[in-house]
């Protein structure tokens, strides 16, 4: 079937639209009607397998058009290739169903089979190909290449977070949507779903071969597609955007060069190492994932939608250019697209149309001379700071004030602000002395402990991203930290260096390790939990069960069940020794931010943004406690090693300690000045360690309230705590990409 399924065709010339008319004239029935609903209104495009058509909703409000994909399955030779076909068209229906929620690609409205063939109904994008406008402006400026660049990756950001490939990247499937000059990527019938286990070639008998030329890389022509494939190819259409050449016209013995081959074409820009990257031939030496090849693309100083200059695509005629565009008849005969004339044109056939545009948002394609122009006005013509203030009224109100007050001379002036900068900085003092006193802790006169008196500080280390997780493992030689960029990484802590890496899609948002540390569970903003085998870092497994980002994972000490918490909101637990993975779902009236399980594996805790905190038999999911008392949502539980207490931390700056089997309120902590976000008991179930927005770390006696030990964390805000296991040191993450290790007081914590 057709690649250009989101598409409306460039319309043909006059005697190609009666060649066309006279084609299905003599080949088609009447337009019909499928399940007296979907009215065809014109044919987009048509192969040996199948068509493409414009129709009408006609049960819809307003009766909107909509694409409707039909494929005749009874042309295949062979049942092999039959049920092949029929895998594909289903496949795509269920990544349409999944991925059709984002923004910027096709909603699927139906999918159903009539009279042995089968149909796909989509959204209708309106707009030209990227295909079309490279054929209208073949080179484009940096800036506009760098804006395209950014809005396909945070496009395959989404998909490839879902699990999905899309395999078909290139000019013909990015469409600019006309209702608002974004783009949006189209034809999802190539996908291929991320399994952890090894999948047979693609160019097997009875499957089809997915390959564009030019923008394919090797691994995925030889049947093994990685989401790389997806960058390479994406990076291939940028460079084709940037130097007006096809990809097959690339000098292979240039490429070899690395940078120094883009850099005549592209220009010294950021960009060039980017796009070296992204379209390396080895798919391991390319970004391993869309989210951080998007990080280094914002990170280039380049103007934004709001910033950039535009300019309306002219959409007139070569005979008459200043002649305004007019909206082509709803009766125009659509034909294929006519191959790309040896010279460029320089304007869109007036039925080809791009709404007119406010100056906040560019319009494709515009000449790069135009663009330089625009973006790099000379010095005559940039606009100072002073000229976009009323400059008049500014400098009036102002002398009008000094006369008002005699200020007239030079000295009269300077002795005036050197009075208002004296006031200006003796007030500053005054603030800073009046917050530095309120924001020191309040004494307590039954704790003899000096809490700031030993607080040493073991080692800092640093991660590439904001770290949402850590956890010790059991023997206290290795701390796991899973950060925003899908970075889990294991650190030895006597050389305090990584040791180990795994890879996963979109951020961590949740982690959790099975009692004897050979597994580890991480769950990802994009609701995926990926189960990894510690010993040989392989993902084992991915559960896609919940239907919003992953807030909690916790496993179940004796059984190794794995309970998972999210947006949704609902509690899922997952049998991990039955093979089917059977899983019991658990409502909640609102999201439970953070769980734990009792040693015992008897009792499951889950603070929730209802401000409550909830206890359930784990093994039955009966609820047997709802307690209230804090303010603010929780956003931190713990049970402590022996089992008897349990401590919730909340938005309203306290941490309460509760007794595990009747639910009583044994004590509230309440000296941080921001919300408490983690929690951690020391091994002797003792002391309670506390970590707040307000960057500190308090350590205090369970039952007496008395405030041990308190580390000032000036790295920023506290994401998380662990303990070890021998009680010896204390690890706190930032959300500002650091992990910092503490020694422990063993007189304290032993």
């Amino acid at each position: 079937m057709s690649n250009q399924t989101n598409m409306i065709p460039q319309p043909c010339s006059e005697q190609e639209q009666t060649a066309w008319r006279d084609r299905q004239t003599n080949l088609e029935e009447p337009l019909p009607r499928l399940k007296e609903r979907y009215q065809i209104v014109h044919y987009l495009s048509r192969g040996s397998f199948g068509q493409t058509f414009v129709a009408q909703d006609l049960q819809r409000p307003g009766q909107p058009q909509c694409v409707v994909k039909q494929f005749h399955p009874a042309q295949l030779s062979s049942d092999l290739a039959l049920a092949g076909a029929r895998q594909r068209f289903d496949q795509e229906a269920a990544v349409l169903e999944t991925l059709g929620h984002h923004a910027q690609i096709p909603r699927l409205l139906a999918h159903f089979d009539a009279d042995g063939e089968f149909y796909l109904v989509q959204e209708l994008i309106a707009g030209p190909s990227l295909q079309q406008l490279l054929t209208e402006q073949p080179r484009w400026s940096v800036e506009l290449a760098a804006q395209l660049l950014r809005e396909i990756l945070e496009i395959l950001t989404f998909v490839h977070g879902q699990g999905v490939i899309h395999r078909d990247i290139k000019p013909d499937n990015l469409i600019l949507r006309q209702t608002d000059n974004r783009w949006v990527l189209i034809d999802f019938g190539a996908v291929k779903q991320l399994t952890t286990t090894p999948s047979p070639p693609d160019l097997g008998p009875g499957t089809m071969a997915i390959y564009s030329e030019g923008y394919t890389p090797s691994e995925q022509f030889e049947g093994h597609p990685q989401p790389a494939s997806d960058l390479y190819a994406l990076g291939m259409v940028v460079l084709q955007c940037l130097t007006g050449q096809h990809p097959n016209d690339f000098r292979p013995d240039l490429r070899d060069l690395g940078p120094t081959w883009l850099t005549p074409l592209v220009g010294g820009s950021t960009l060039t190492a980017i796009l070296e990257k992204m379209t390396h031939t080895h798919w391991q030496d390319r970004y391993q994932s869309a989210q951080v090849a998007l990080d280094e693309v914002r990170a280039i100083a380049l103007p934004n939608a709001s910033g950039q200059p535009s300019q309306t695509v002219a959409t007139t005629t070569a005979t008459s250019p200043t002649k305004p565009a007019k909206k082509a008849p709803t009766a125009t005969v659509i034909c294929p697209p006519p191959s790309p004339p040896e010279v460029p044109k320089l304007a869109f056939p007036t039925e080809v149309l791009l709404p007119q545009r406010s100056s906040a948002t560019p319009s494709y394609p515009l000449p790069v001379n135009a663009i330089a122009s625009s973006a790099e006005p000379t010095n005559d013509t940039q606009p100072s700071l002073w000229s976009k203030l009323p400059i008049s009224h500014v400098q009036g109100t102002i002398w009008r004030w000094f006369n008002a007050h005699n200020i007239c001379r030079a000295q009269d002036a300077i002795a005036f602000f050197l009075c208002v900068g004296v006031l200006l900085g003796v007030a500053s003092t005054m603030t800073w002395w009046v917050v530095a006193a309120i924001s020191q802790p309040r004494s307590r006169e039954a704790s003899p402990a000096q809490p700031d008196a030993a607080a040493p500080l073991v080692a800092t280390l640093l991660s590439g991203a904001d770290i949402h997780q850590i956890s010790f493992t059991p023997d206290s030689t290795k701390l796991f930290s899973a950060d925003a960029s899908g970075n889990i990484k294991a650190w030895d802590v006597a050389s305090q260096q990584p040791i180990q890496s795994l890879k996963s899609f979109g951020a961590i948002t949740a982690l959790a390790m099975t009692a004897d540390g050979t597994r580890l569970a991480t769950g990802d903003e994009y609701a995926n939990v990926n189960l990894w085998d510690l010993r040989t870092g392989k993902l084992l497994h991915t559960l896609r069960d919940h239907k919003s980002a992953i807030l909690s994972l916790s496993f179940n000490p004796t059984d190794s069940s794995l309970i998972g918490s999210s947006d949704d909101p609902q509690l899922i637990t997952w049998d991990l020794k039955t093979s089917n993975f059977g899983k019991r779902l658990t409502e909640t009236s609102a999201p439970i931010t953070s769980t734990a399980v009792s040693p015992s594996g008897d009792h499951l805790i889950g603070g929730s943004t209802d401000f409550s905190l909830k206890v359930w038999n784990a093994r039955s999911g009966e609820l047997l406690h709802n307690l209230t008392g804090h303010s603010g949502a929780i956003q931190t539980v713990a049970i402590s090693p022996n089992g008897a207490v349990m401590a919730s931390g909340s938005s309203d700056r306290t941490v309460r300690i509760w007794n595990l089997y009747t639910g009583e309120l044994i004590t509230t902590l309440a000296e941080h000045y921001g919300a408490v976000s983690a929690i951690a008991f020391s091994p002797n179930s003792q002391i309670v360690a506390s970590g707040s927005d307000d960057g500190t770390i308090r350590l205090w006696h369970i039952y007496s309230g008395e405030l041990v030990q308190k580390f000032s964390n000036f790295q920023g805000p506290v994401s998380d705590l662990t303990i070890s296991a021998n009680g010896e040191l204390l690890a706190s993450s930032t959300a500002k990409g650091t992990i910092e290790i503490w020694q422990l007081d063993q007189e304290t914590t032993p």
